[in-house]
């Protein structure tokens, strides 16, 4: 499969570079990145962290990371790929978006489909970061797939 992950850790894009290995896989760090790769519609599966770092670039006051994983998630449903997952790695307390995500789904991996795409949003108690604190990417594609 053909695989975008966008992730602005170093750790968790490391992960994915491993868990992810046998597909064809792009990572980049930024929301900003990967806007133009994801219009161009080559990408069977987008993988996506909540919080980016593309405050700055979008002229937002505050800077840093903000979450615009979100945009991620609506740009390529809009773009046509078939599976879209969404990992969050913080916790409720850390923000607005945190939060959102976790009471939304309860502690599980909330499947939704948008324009017709297979949609997995998770926070960080959804069961998908390893006992190190790494995001495990393979477990979310599978589990992605599964939902279809």
């Amino acid at each position: 499969m053909k695989i975008l992950v966008i992730e602005n850790s170093a750790v968790h894009q490391q992960a994915a570079k491993n868990q992810l290995a046998e597909h064809d896989l792009m990572v980049v760090d930024s929301c900003f990145d990967a806007q133009s790769l994801i219009r161009k519609g080559d990408y069977d599966v987008v993988l996506t962290d909540l919080m980016l770092n593309d405050g700055f670039r979008w002229g937002c006051n505050e800077g840093g990371e903000i979450g615009s994983g979100v945009f991620v998630v609506l740009l390529a449903a809009m773009n046509h790929v078939r599976y879209i997952g969404l990992l969050s790695d913080t916790g409720r307390h850390a923000g607005w978006e945190a939060a959102s995500l976790a009471e939304l789904g309860g502690g599980k991996p909330m499947p939704i489909t948008i324009q017709g795409a297979k949609v997995l949003l998770c926070s960080s108690d959804a069961g998908m970061i390893d006992n190190d604190g790494t995001k495990n990417w393979a477990k979310l594609l599978k589990a992605l797939i599964e939902e279809s």
